[in-house]
This record gives C-alpha cells, structure tokens and sequence, in this order.
C-alpha cells in the first residue's frame, strides 16, 4: 500500500519548561531508521514549525491547544 504522508513529514509536539509552561519541538516521523529531532526548543508554535520547514519538513501537530481544555469540561 502506497503511504499518503509526505516522505519528510514531522510532528511538533510540547515539552515541559518550567512551571506551567511549555517550549515546542519538531521530530521527523521516517518508517524505517532512526528518526531527526531538531536539537533546540522554541518558544512558539510557529517559530517550530517555520524551522522545519525551512529544513523541508512538513509538519502536523496532535496539539489541539484550549479546545481541548474545552470537551474536557463537558
């Protein structure tokens, strides 16, 4: 079966960082092989995800932000 993700496709995903707050990374996602974790953190989002695409990543995140914080309640 063919896969329909991008051969350079990464996921960002948060790491802790101090007291209630959290910094962003990328790590690429390959089937075979170790896979690529950028070595840095980011303060935001977008600045993660504009670093692996500069790289030629294509990036997907799990992170559903406050919406989440929102079906949690109900």
């Amino acid at each position: 079966m063919v896969s329909l993700l991008p051969s350079r496709f990464c996921v960002i995903f948060s790491v802790a960082h101090k007291q209630h707050h959290c910094r962003w990374k990328w790590r690429s996602c390959a089937g075979e092989g170790p896979s690529d974790e950028c070595p840095e953190e980011y303060d935001a989002f977008l600045e993660c995800t504009a670093a692996a695409r500069a790289l030629g990543f294509v990036p997907r995140s799990d992170w559903v932000g406050p919406l989440s914080l929102c079906l949690r309640a109900k």
